[in-house]
């Protein structure tokens, strides 16, 4: 990972805010059961997952579509609270 080999934070990470403790998970998904007035393409029983990166959106590699090595990259789960509650 661009930042290091310490994927879960002890200080708050630049993007998500968050540091430990942090609930784990970062690969999760479900089925929709109930969509809101005014939601378009997605409807009840559409089964769904979640990307689960965090990117900065400004830095070098985002601006050139290269997300996945954002150099404050952040996961679901690790950098901040993820899918098992």
């Amino acid at each position: 990972y661009y930042a290091g080999p310490i994927f879960v934070p002890t200080a708050p990470h630049p993007l998500t805010g968050q540091q430990l403790p942090l609930t784990l998970g970062h690969e999760f998904s479900g089925t929709i059961t109930a969509v809101g007035d005014g939601v378009t393409g997605w409807g009840e029983g559409d089964r769904v997952a979640v990307e689960p990166i965090y990117k900065c959106d400004h830095c070098g590699p985002c601006r050139a579509g290269n997300y996945n090595v954002c150099q404050q990259i952040g996961f679901h789960g690790l950098m901040s609270d993820g899918g098992m509650a």
